[in-house]
């Protein structure tokens, strides 16, 4: 991509635009009236064997040695708050494993402090966990830095349709590189699934928050330019929240993390976007094994105020050394514009997927 100050989307690039954004906090919101699955949110119980309060466990760190954790005598509300501090690539402790009921959407939240380096981030997720308790994967969305001070609030929801071997899932918290963070009041609640198309994109819809701006988006700007990125709630195109996007330089994006390539033949992409200034459209990104950007697929310019809806095909076919690929919403010069709903659906016989098939 020509004259690309960084790459879309890695989480290094992720980080460089966080660090000169200057993030400010975002307001709390209840996970709901559901019962919070964490026995104890905020690390105010006896301390167990483990050093930690009932229901979590530490600590896998790379390296070994590089991380360790501690109960701080300082919380958000409370006395107390999870502490993890070191060097390295990452450490994490993590909850108890819950038995995972797909008839239930889940939602962790948490709020987290960092301090450190350029490149340390601090994360809420959730892993999920086969029948003979191994580790799966993980929805691993929001990040805070250290350029966003004070207590900042992540959410994540579950992502148990594309782990359908999975049947336990948990909550984790995390340190990646150089710093200290702090973690309370922390929370996983359940409430009724509603059906919904199978969708790759986590937080397509937006309501997932890290700070101020929608959980798992990656900004990158062309060079010489600036880029925002932030939540806006006025008449999102469904929901609360839609993505905001402004652009001073010759093109400004904002994709979700990679998916590798391999699960289906092919995708179709959706969403929806509406332009204040300028021109806007969604963009499919590919990369090699290395993380190299080797093409991309756009769709037609929208320049309309109302919300459009915009659709385009993969072509895996055109890049044969794509190993992994991301989606994008991109502003094409100077200019704003608002993105909602953005969607990947394997194609199946040429059809989009159908609604998702639970299973228990």
């Amino acid at each position: 991509m020509r004259g690309t100050r960084s790459l879309l989307w890695s989480f290094p690039v992720w980080l460089a635009w966080a660090l000169s954004a200057g993030l400010a906090a975002a307001a709390g919101e209840p996970a709901g009236d559901s019962p919070n699955l964490i026995v104890e949110p905020s690390f105010e119980g006896p301390v167990q064997p483990n050093g930690l309060p009932a229901g979590w466990f530490a600590l896998h760190a790379v390296p070994a040695w590089g991380y360790r954790f501690e109960l701080a005598d300082a919380g958000r509300t409370g006395r107390k708050s999870l502490v993890i501090e070191g060097k390295g690539q990452y450490g994490v402790v993590w909850g108890e494993q819950i038995a995972l009921d797909r008839a239930k959407q889940y939602r962790a939240q948490g709020y987290v402090r960092i301090q450190g380096d350029d490149e340390a981030a601090a994360d809420v997720k959730l892993h999920y966990y086969g029948a003979d308790h191994n580790y799966l994967g993980q929805s691993r969305v929001g990040f805070v830095n250290p350029r966003t001070p004070g207590w900042q609030l992540i959410t994540v929801r579950d992502q148990a349709e594309l782990f359908p071997e999975a049947r336990f899932l948990g909550i984790a918290v995390a340190l990646a590189g150089n710093g200290k963070a702090w973690y309370d009041d922390i929370e996983l609640r359940a409430a009724a699934r509603q059906p919904a198309p199978l969708n790759y994109v986590a937080n397509g819809d937006m309501e997932d928050v890290a700070a101020d701006r929608p959980a798992g988006y990656f900004v990158a700007v062309a060079e010489g330019g600036t880029a925002q990125c932030r939540i806006e709630e006025n008449k999102p195109h469904s929901g609360k929240r839609c993505l905001a996007l402004e652009s001073k330089a010759e093109w400004a994006g904002a994709g979700c993390g990679w998916i590798e390539i391999g699960r289906h033949q092919a995708f179709i992409a959706s969403g929806f976007a509406r332009v204040r200034e300028g021109n806007a459209r969604l963009v499919i990104i590919y990369f090699d094994a290395a993380g190299k950007i080797i093409g991309r697929t756009e769709s037609e310019l929208v320049a309309a105020e109302d919300w459009q809806e915009v659709k385009l095909k993969s072509d895996f076919a055109g890049h044969p050394a794509a190993v992994k690929f991301s989606l994008g919403a991109q502003v094409v010069g100077e200019g704003k514009a608002d993105f909602d709903d953005l969607r990947l659906a394997p194609l199946s016989e040429g059809k989009e997927a159908p609604l998702l098939e639970r299973k228990d």
